[in-house]
């Protein structure tokens, strides 16, 4: 009985198979958000090519920071023949808090893994704008003191306090 290693495996005659498998590393997945700004349930397409195989699991994770070490959170799905036909499976999370976000996706196959794909960065909430304006009389004896807060989401923007105060 002859022991043979070929491109389909290890076999033990003529009888015998035993699969070792392709070897093929698992491709990064690509990760595109769906919904728009604010929606606090997002939705991701997690797309994959040919090295995705039935039975792998993709791993959608999110946290609050961009070193996924706050917050951190994850959904696990099993592929299954209808995915790997597609070619990809979407996602919803959430609802999440009023915050910003850090997603990213990898496939999983037993002890091996894909890198993680690009990072989207998704605000939930908008951001809430507001402004305020005063005119003094030119002939104003008065300094205004102004009292206020701001409160909220800032994921962008400036502050911009201007004016003239003549004496």
């Amino acid at each position: 009985m002859a022991l043979n290693l070929g491109s389909t495996g290890l076999s033990l005659g003529s009888g015998l198979i035993i699969q070792l498998g392709s070897g093929t590393a698992i491709t990064a997945p690509g990760l595109t958000w769906d919904s728009g700004p604010g929606d606090d349930t997002p939705e991701f397409t997690i797309s994959f090519d040919a090295t995705a195989l039935e039975g792998d699991i993709t791993i959608l994770q999110w946290a609050t920071n961009p070193s996924f070490t706050a917050g951190l959170d994850e959904t696990p799905t099993v592929l299954d023949a209808a995915d790997i036909t597609a070619g990809f499976i979407n996602e919803i999370v959430g609802p999440l808090a009023q915050d910003v976000y850090y997603f990213r996706a990898m496939i999983t196959r037993g002890g091996s893994a894909s890198n993680w794909s690009s990072t989207v960065i998704v605000t939930i909430g908008e951001p809430s704008t507001a402004s305020l304006n005063f005119t003094l009389p030119s002939n104003s004896m008065y300094v205004p003191v102004l009292r206020f807060s701001i409160t909220g989401l800032l994921t962008a923007g400036a502050l911009v306090l201007g004016g003239f105060l003549g004496v």
